[in-house]
């Protein structure tokens, strides 16, 4: 959980501990695609390449203001779900700072096999209001036996405030977990 202000392109991901995130790019790859420890990817894309291109880091604009969650670099990135974020959370043509949103993402391991189930929620500081974007999204990979948290952004050609705060991450006993 953490509260992110946004106005370009971040991305928030899990990699390998033993590996780093070599190879990967920017722009539309968001500091994620292609890096060789990649596990998870969460991309916040207000030009819509990481959130809608099939190959991960391929210049494709058809959904700005997108999120997306995207796989491990051992299956190219694979593009899991994506969805829309309301234009309130990025505006590209923004002067004005942004109130900060409080990202939420719970990744509750599945019962059966390997993978998690992943959601994704919003919290709009000014608001109080909170959005569910991802509810159980299958996502089918173990994880390494260690992972380390990674944020990176991309701007392009233009000015942006790009702010992580707030960070908490915990871990449920492996035993005392439930799938809702």
């Amino acid at each position: 959980k953490w509260e992110l202000s946004n106005q370009f392109g971040m991305a928030v991901f899990l990699y390998d501990a033993k590996l780093d995130m070599t190879g990967a790019i920017g722009k539309e790859g968001l500091g994620y695609c292609k890096g060789i420890g990649a596990f998870l990817g969460l991309g916040f894309d207000a030009y819509g390449s990481f959130s809608s291109a099939p190959n991960c880091g391929d210049a494709v604009t058809n959904q700005p203001y997108g999120v997306a969650i995207r796989g491990p670099h051992n299956v190219a990135n694979a593009l899991l779900a994506k969805s829309v974020f309301p234009a309130d959370f990025q505006s590209r043509a923004s002067q004005q700072r942004p109130y900060p949103k409080e990202v939420q993402l719970d990744l509750v391991p599945k019962k059966t096999g390997p993978g998690f189930a992943i959601t994704l929620k919003l919290k709009d500081s000014f608001t109080k209001e909170t959005r569910t974007i991802f509810e159980k999204i299958d996502f089918p990979y173990p994880a390494p036996p260690l992972v380390r948290i990674g944020f990176a952004a991309s701007l392009g050609n233009a000015k942006a405030t790009q702010e992580v705060k707030n960070l908490m991450v915990s871990k449920l006993p492996a035993y005392n977990i439930n799938v809702m």
